[in-house]
């Protein structure tokens, strides 16, 4: 298994970043009882100061990773806005078309 602590300062955040005072740590842990023990030396170690103390810590136990193809997925959206933007020009062109067929009719 793969543990992660995730840290929270609690608190309406500070300058509206987002996830600030949340951290999502990956842990050296191979158990859950590891895991506890590795949060509390860390809470110890890095978050015992006032300016840096953590209202809540969850530790998560991963069973499953699943890597997202990031770049294909911007690939997709990209190909999706330019196919809606060629569909937006074709109606205008035809409505332009119409409007000068009407307008002109068979003339040459």
């Amino acid at each position: 298994m793969i543990y992660y602590a995730h840290l929270d300062q609690g608190g309406e955040g500070c300058d509206y970043t987002i996830g600030c005072g949340h951290k999502l740590q990956k842990l050296k842990a191979t158990s859950l009882d590891a895991a506890r023990t590795e949060v509390e030396a860390l809470i110890d170690e890095d978050y015992s100061s006032e300016m840096t103390e953590v209202a809540h810590v969850k530790i998560l136990e991963v069973a499953t990773v699943l890597e997202l193809d990031v770049a294909a997925r911007y690939q997709a959206i990209k190909e999706k806005r330019l196919a809606a933007e060629e569909a937006r020009r074709l109606k205008s062109e035809r409505e332009e078309f119409y409007r000068l067929k009407q307008k002109f009719g068979g003339e040459a």
